[in-house]
Parts: C-alpha cells; sequence; structure tokens
C-alpha cells in the first residue's frame, strides 16, 4: 500500500520516518531524498540501522542492486533512483526481502527527453528504434554504443516514450512501485502534483496521512493554523 503523509514543511514529516524507521529495525529500506546532505542525515539519525550510500567504484546503479542483494539499508538522491534499473531478480530481491520504500518529495514521473528534428529523423530513418500503437519506444540495434546511448538505456528498461509523433518523453517505470511491501511519500499539497496523476492513471491505490503531534493521522491536513501562523509572517 502507498501511503501519502501530505503535510507542511515543518510539520516533522522527516523526523517521523527517523522515527519509524529507527522503530522497526527488521524491516528493510530504501530511503530517497532530493540532496546527498539528507542522505547523510539518515545515515546519522539510524546508527543501528546502518545505512549505506551507493559508490561510484562500478557505478552508482550497478552498486545499488548490489547493496539490494545484500539487504542493506541505503539511502539515494531522487536523481540515482530515476536510473534504477529493475531486472527481474532485482524486483525478486526487493519482494523477497520486503522492502520499504520511504520518498522525501514525490517523484518526477515524467520527464521530456530533448532531441533535435534532424537526430530524431536520423534515429528512425536508419531503424534504430521501433514504436507499438501505445508509442513505447524500442530500441533495435542491440550493439549501439553511440551518442544515444542514454535513450537505449531507456528504451531497455521500458521507460522510453515516443509522444504525439513529436517528443520522447521519459516515464518513471510503475513495476518498480509495485515491489516494494510498502511505500511512503513525504510530501505537501500531493493533489496537485503529477505524481497523484500518475498513481491514477496506474490504478495504483494509495491513501492520504498528515502528522499531528508527531504522529501519523488519517486523511488531510487541517491548515487553518498553519495559515494563521504563516498570515502573520
Amino acid at each position: 500500500m502507498i501511503k501519502i503523509i501530505d503535510s507542511i514543511m515543518g510539520s516533522g514529516k522527516t523526523t517521523w520516518a527517523i522515527s519509524y524507521m529507527n522503530a522497526h529495525p527488521e524491516e528493510r529500506f530504501l530511503y530517497v531524498t532530493p540532496y546527498l546532505a539528507e542522505a547523510e542525515r539518515i545515515q546519522t539519525a539510524c546508527p543501528a540501522l546502518d545505512f549505506v550510500q551507493p559508490t561510484e567504484e562500478i557505478s552508482k546503479s550497478a552498486s545499488l542492486n548490489m547493496l539490494m542483494q545484500d539487504g542493506r539499508n541505503i539511502a539515494i538522491t531522487h536523481e540515482l533512483f530515476s536510473r534504477m534499473q529493475m531486472p527481474p531478480t532485482i524486483q525478486k530481491t526487493i519482494t523477497d526481502y520486503g522492502y520499504t520504500l520511504i520518498l522525501d518529495e514525490v517523484l518526477e514521473v515524467l520527464m521530456p527527453i530533448p532531441v533535435s528534428k534532424q537526430d530524431t529523423k536520423m534515429i528512425f530513418d536508419t531503424e534504430k528504434i521501433a514504436v507499438d500503437e501505445e508509442g513505447q519506444v524500442t530500441w533495435l540495434d542491440r550493439d549501439y554504443k553511440g551518442e544515444f546511448v542514454h535513450l537505449k538505456r531507456r528504451a531497455d528498461s521500458h521507460t522510453l516514450q515516443w509522444y504525439k509523433e513529436s517528443i520522447f518523453l521519459w516515464s518513471f517505470p510503475v513495476k518498480i512501485l509495485k515491489a516494494f511491501s510498502n511505500v511512503f511519500v513525504l510530501t505537501f499539497l500531493f493533489s496537485g502534483s503529477h505524481m497523484k496523476s500518475f498513481l491514477d492513471v496506474h490504478s495504483l491505490p494509495y491513501e492520504i496521512y498528515h502528522i499531528q503531534d508527531g504522529e501519523l493521522a488519517e486523511g488531510e491536513q487541517d491548515l487553518a493554523p498553519a495559515k494563521a501562523r504563516i498570515r502573520q509572517l
């Protein structure tokens, strides 16, 4: 189940998440945050859980997969999470360990990939790709190692779309979210986010919570007290 913790800034969402993780050492966690400094904060705040970060000895993506196979608690940035590959072995690993995913802020679930019209024409004319009726891109040249290898990687991970015959789009692979036993999203004004529409389109159920007096409470937050306080500033 996806639990959306929709509370105003400063209400204690991260503090709650840290308390939750420290109180559940039996769970495995992947904590995703916008900034590297926040990932380091999680490592410091949860010493008994021995959080680690992927290294660049091979690549951070490969290191992330290796750490998950070892069942480690991991803190990473959104940027690395967006590049996460999901081969069947890793999907099974996440499910077998029962990993809990905690997202500090909503995901970027859709992103245009700039490719010039001339380069786009070349890609189609040389039959590098095939596009199905739903816009899903398949990269046909398996040995390709050229300038557009970033497109090939996205196509190989089934996250590349050709939209309205005009633009390449990267879309977040929904199977990643489905692999986790629990997903918490720490955010504010979730109803106006792209991620809400993404979950709705893929029929992924979610529940809304907020932080009240340091605890998780069901439903939407009453913003009237916070608005009164902020208005005076």
